[in-house]
């Protein structure tokens, strides 16, 4: 699977000073990334790594020892000012400013080698790879799901280096796909090396011990039911009741995790879940933790139920059982991954599956028809396997 365009020629690390590493993904996407911070510090023990990313990972990002320097990737967007009124050409201008804003990052942050690990890339992350004066630096290609295939082979001379996504033999995995890009670099690992690195304070384990009170009487089992990208991609809350109804002759104590933005999706979970005859007590932590609090929260939990987000990821890396509900838009491209024995998942196969979210239908089926039973039998396989 793995490939590339121009030469391979790897950078010395002993010639490499500044690096600059842009990830401005979301929190499942940097959550897959982590495990690879900790290789390329190992590659370039002596060189300053300064990371782009978005604020909200920033907790997640900030406790590893790994990075130099954090720097957020919002204020690189800003535009005009909103109280511009709109006039002839202020796209123009608002594009013009745009520039000028990253021509100056790139001074102030220069770098020896630029390192641009995400895989579906958007002509913003080109421009900004662009103005960069670094002598190397590195991509990945091949993916077009937000560009052309033109388009990809048009950024070409943009870069030094690209790692190219080949999936003529299957879907390629997130973290396949950070190891190809990193043996461009010299750095050959495992999946294992690759495993997520996660971290946390010793206040945030004793939040989480303090807020969920663990019983030996009954099943914690989390719920993660927001979806912050695709909002047509939650699944109805009643499914939930009915998935958890199924499990006769268990107790559960349910904690419901989520962001401020997912705070109406958890609170109807929660509704769902009253009077159901196997839940004992509903805890909602919805916009109420630190990413600290929800891996520690998370700790604490038997298992967790989750759509493809942020938390399943995570929940993954702590090495929990889960139940991943997973549509069809990326399906294997970042989940299932982790331990096959307790890392499960539910889906509903079709023949449109693998279209990036670009969905065919009236409503997205392949996560609204997953039947609850499915979720039913998963948890319980869970459940007795720790029984056993």
């Amino acid at each position: 699977m793995y490939g590339q365009h121009h030469h391979s020629n790897q950078p010395d690390p002993g010639k490499v000073n500044r690096i600059l590493l842009v990830k401005p993904d979301n929190l499942g996407d940097v959550i897959l990334f982590t495990g690879a911070l900790k290789q390329i510090r190992q590659h370039y023990p002596n060189a300053r790594i300064s990371i782009v990313a978005k604020k909200v990972v920033h907790p997640i990002l900030g406790k590893l020892p790994y990075l130099d320097e954090l720097i957020p990737w919002e204020p690189l967007l800003k535009l005009l000012p909103d109280w511009v009124p709109g006039f002839p050409g202020k796209s123009r201008l608002d594009a013009w400013v745009r520039r000028i804003r990253m021509t100056y990052f790139h001074k102030k942050h220069p770098a020896d080698l630029y390192l641009l690990p995400v895989r579906s890339t958007v002509p913003l992350l080109h421009q900004f790879t662009e103005l960069s004066r670094a002598r190397l630096k590195y991509g990945i290609s091949g993916d077009t799901n937000h560009i052309t295939t033109e388009q990809d082979v048009s950024y070409s001379s943009i870069y030094t280096h690209r790692f190219r996504v080949d999936e003529s033999d299957g879907i390629m995995h997130e973290m396949e796909t950070t190891r190809g890009f990193l043996s461009l670099l010299g750095i050959h690992c495992t999946l294992e090396d690759l495993w997520p690195d996660i971290r946390t304070l010793d206040e945030e384990a004793v939040w989480a011990i303090e807020m969920i009170q663990v019983k030996p009487d009954a099943i914690t089992l989390a719920i993660a039911p927001g979806v912050t990208s695709i909002p047509e991609k939650y699944y109805a809350a009643e499914n939930y009741r009915k998935a958890l109804a199924g499990l006769e002759n268990y107790q559960l104590d349910v904690v419901i995790f989520g962001s401020n933005s997912e705070a109406e999706q958890c609170n109807a979970v929660q509704k769902s879940l009253k009077n159901c005859g196997t839940v004992r007590s509903v805890l909602n932590l919805a916009g109420r933790t630190t990413l600290g609090q929800l891996a520690e929260g998370v700790k604490r939990c038997d298992i967790l139920v989750s759509n493809e987000t942020g938390v399943l990821h995570m929940a993954t890396a702590l090495r929990k059982p889960t139940v991943g509900i997973l549509g069809g838009g990326h399906f294997k491209r970042f989940y299932p991954w982790g331990d096959p024995t307790i890392n499960l998942y539910v889906n509903e196969p079709m023949d449109c599956y693998f279209c990036n979210w670009y969905c065919i239908h009236d409503s997205i089926r392949c996560i609204h028809e997953i039947e609850p039973e499915k979720i039913t039998e998963q948890i319980r396989k869970l459940i007795q396997r720790t029984e056993n």
